[in-house]
Formats: C-alpha cells, structure tokens, sequence
C-alpha cells in the first residue's frame, strides 16, 4: 500500500506561502504547486487538492515532493531556455500607463509607434511583434 503524504508547514512556512501567493508576477505553475503546498499542510488529502484545485493526483503529488526535496525555492518555474524577452515588465508597466493616459485623450498606437517610443524613452529595442506578444493590438481602452 503506497505510503500517505502528509505535509506539516510550521508558522513561519505557512506566513512565507501566503507571501509567495501574494506576489503579482506568480507564474500561473508556481501558483499551483504553493496552493498544493498549502492546502495539504491544512490536512487535506492529494485526492481533495486535486478536486479542489482541478488538477491531477500526480501534479498534486509532485509539487509535494518538490517541496519536500527543495522547500519554496524549488516550487518555482525552472529558467526557459532562449533568448530573454526584450521587452520587460517594467517596460509593459509603463507602456500600459502611456496607453491609458492616451486612451483618455482619444489618442491611438501602433505596435510599431510603441517600438520607436520605447526605443526612444527605454532604450529598449522591441519589433511590433514582440508587443502583440503580449496581446497588446492596435488600441487599447
């Protein structure tokens, strides 16, 4: 018969994971395998996480394992491999605020007018594509 998993978080794990799902760039991953963490150090068993958080048993049991081999640091995503994008969320923030003061003045961007303004403003080098990458399209409201 398999053995049972069971995680016991002390207060100190318990603060630091409602931190980490606290946190606004959380990979969609990562945030799952803390809410596994989570809910089995509340007593749940892998077959209750997983019907609860819509996933498998084996996810459910693997973020687990990870946890346990590694703590927090292992539950995130590990690095993709290629070249890191050239836009960054710094770069995103302030174009998304550029937009929305131009959308309150009724003034519209390209991809490509948003590339020469970060050239110019960022120093950032982007092509038109990089932007519609992050579903960014011709107006945004």
């Amino acid at each position: 018969m398999p053995e049972i998993l069971r995680v016991e978080l002390t207060s100190d794990q318990e603060r630091e994971v409602r931190e980490r799902l606290r946190a606004r760039d959380l990979v969609p991953d990562a945030r799952l395998r803390l809410d596994c963490v989570r809910l089995m150090g509340r007593g749940l068993t892998v077959s209750e996480v997983a019907d609860l958080l819509e996933c498998n048993d084996v996810t459910v049991r693997g973020a687990v394992h990870r946890f346990a081999a590694g703590g927090f640091g292992v539950l995130a995503d590990a690095p993709r491999p290629g070249r890191p994008a050239s836009v960054t969320r710094e770069d995103r923030e302030a174009l998304a605020a550029l937009l929305d003061e131009s959308a309150r003045q009724g003034r519209t961007w390209t991809a490509a007018a948003l590339c020469d303004r970060l050239a110019a403003e960022r120093g950032v080098r982007a092509r038109p594509e990089d932007l519609r990458l992050y579903g960014w399209t011709r107006t945004r409201t």
